[in-house]
């Protein structure tokens, strides 16, 4: 299922580019997890498809830049992959990527890191900026097998809802 080292990866959706997220309460949240930072503890009631720590990179990082990995706590819910530098309750938030309708690749081993993903959103990295040549891309490196398992279950059946989560969480 992963791609060889060295190799283009799998894509697995390419959506047509937007400057904001399609859905009116997608857009709104997105701001809001944007400008108001909120904690870890505050997305507790919210349905999270996924948690866990994973290696991030930013598209500084690997288009020509030198930004490191970032080791990130993130949660995945039905639209968003909200990631914070720390797990505890009171971290806030650190970024957040839109998830739905993001292209997705599986590259598998990739630049001393293993089960990497890259996240293409459709949208810019941030609320207001302007979408200007490509759009973002964040590299994740997931911790294990199993986790990069799931999150490519997740992107093939573009499902971030609380069925896949009823499957992937036992």
């Amino acid at each position: 299922m992963t791609a060889a080292a060295g190799s283009s990866g799998t894509l697995v959706n390419c959506p047509l580019i937007q400057i904001e997220p399609p859905h009116a309460t997608h857009n709104q949240e997105w701001r809001r997890i944007h400008t108001d930072k909120p904690t870890l503890k505050s997305f507790e009631a919210q349905p999270i498809l996924w948690k866990g720590w994973v290696m991030k990179r930013g598209e500084k990082g690997f288009m020509g830049g030198s930004k490191p990995w970032s080791k990130r706590y993130m949660l995945i819910m039905t639209n968003f992959a909200v990631y914070f530098k720390s797990d505890s309750s009171s971290e806030k938030a650190a970024g957040c990527i839109y998830l739905h309708s993001s292209a997705a690749e599986i590259l598998g081993d990739f630049d001393k890191q293993k089960n990497v993903i890259k996240i293409m959103p459709n949208v810019p990295r941030r609320p207001g900026d302007a979408l200007v040549g490509e759009a973002p891309q964040f590299l994740l490196g997931l911790p294990d097998q199993e986790s990069f398992e799931i999150w490519i279950e997740m992107i093939k059946s573009k499902s971030w809802t609380e069925q896949t989560k009823k499957q992937i969480m036992h």
